[in-house]
């Protein structure tokens, strides 16, 4: 098992399933590496950093691994050895890949894991390396879609400008889109990041009552969040607002402002989820000590659904809230007009059909 879980609470997935061998804790690729390599060799894993494992009756956690400093020192990830084809843009059909830009996260949002995972130094890759890596998927693959992965690209904004710029030297002709913090961007990197080829930029919005961004510990504005978006929406990128509702302190009141402001700043798509306690963040700390948490079981530790009910607002309501603000902003006939325009050919059609289904399930 890799992932957050099992980095944060190891002992507690060991007990759930009796069936499980090996805990990688944290940045997986060389421990896994090194487990493997100890199994096909018969030698014993107690000299392998970052893991727990079961030994008879007792459960062993070895000491923690150092995170990778270079970041270019990992290969290119295998999509030889994935089916490609299930993974497509919506409107398009188009497929696309992944690719790594940085690790690691400075900020302290009380909701996130990040630092849990990955940790709080901001480990970047040489900009010319990333733009190898797309030159070699658009070369092998022929891909030309492209989702850059890090918890914020724009972090560092000096950083993310050498990225798109690299990206032009090269003359690669591809498409992006990445994530990015309201209160890193700026009016010279938005229409770089356009030049480069990226379509799409998604911005944590949170929440548009600064209480609760306070609460968060978000450390952004509200007047951020109309700024952001409004300088993307001027650089001619589609925008995507995320956002969450149901963090301690969220009220329906507050609930309405947010939803209100999401269909104020008119951005593209909203992804609105629920706020959830995963294991390694303060939130989950603050809601085992307050008692908020209304199940144990980790199935529904995910953002589809809400395990919090709180003084302020149970998680009933805030998944009532959640399906509320989906269709409030979807059904805007300005939205519905906007995705009609995208339907461009049958197949497009055919898929945006599929596509309600899954979302519909979804919500």
């Amino acid at each position: 098992m890799i992932g957050i879980h099992g980095t944060a609470v190891p002992d507690t997935c060991f007990k759930i399933s009796q069936g499980l061998d090996y805990v990688v804790r944290g940045e997986p690729e060389q421990t896994v590496l090194e487990v493997a390599r100890s199994l096909k060799d018969g030698a014993s894993v107690e000299k392998v950093d970052g893991i727990s494992f079961r030994s008879g009756t007792r459960i062993v956690h070895n000491k923690d691994r150092a995170f990778i400093n270079d970041l270019d020192a990992l290969p290119y990830p295998a999509y030889d050895l994935i089916d490609r084809t299930r993974y497509t843009l919506p409107f398009t059909g188009k497929q696309f890949l992944l690719v790594t830009t940085s690790r690691g996260c400075p900020n302290s949002c009380n909701f996130c894991t990040d630092h849990t995972y990955y940790g709080k130094k901001f480990r970047k890759r040489d900009p010319e390396k990333i733009a190898d890596e797309l030159a070699f998927d658009k070369r092998y693959f022929g891909t030309e879609d492209f989702l850059f992965w890090a918890e914020g690209f724009t972090q560092d904004i000096d950083y993310a400008k050498e990225v798109a710029r690299a990206i032009l030297r090269r003359k690669l002709g591809i498409r992006w889109v990445c994530n990015g913090r309201v209160d890193r961007v700026d009016e010279e990197m938005l229409p770089l990041f356009k030049e480069a080829g990226c379509t799409m930029i998604g911005f944590g919005v949170e929440s548009g009552v600064q209480e609760i961004l306070d609460r968060m510990n978000k450390k952004t504005k509200v007047e951020q969040i109309r700024r952001a978006v409004g300088l993307a929406k001027k650089a001619g990128l589609e925008t995507v607002a995320h956002v969450m509702l149901g963090y301690p302190g969220e009220t329906k009141e507050t609930a309405r402002k947010t939803i209100d402001l999401v269909k104020e700043l008119d951005v593209d798509f909203a992804q609105f989820y629920c706020a959830v306690p995963f294991p390694g963040s303060k939130l989950y700390e603050d809601a085992e000590k307050e008692g908020w948490l209304n199940s144990p079981n980790w199935r529904f530790y995910e953002q589809n659904f809400s395990v919090l009910n709180t003084p302020f607002l149970k998680a009933d309501d805030a998944m009532r809230l959640r399906r509320k603000a989906f269709l409030e902003f979807y059904m805007q006939p300005k939205v519905v007009l906007r995705t009609i325009k995208k339907l461009k050919s049958p197949g497009a059609i055919i898929r945006f059909i599929s596509m309600l289904k899954e979302f519909r399930t979804w919500v």
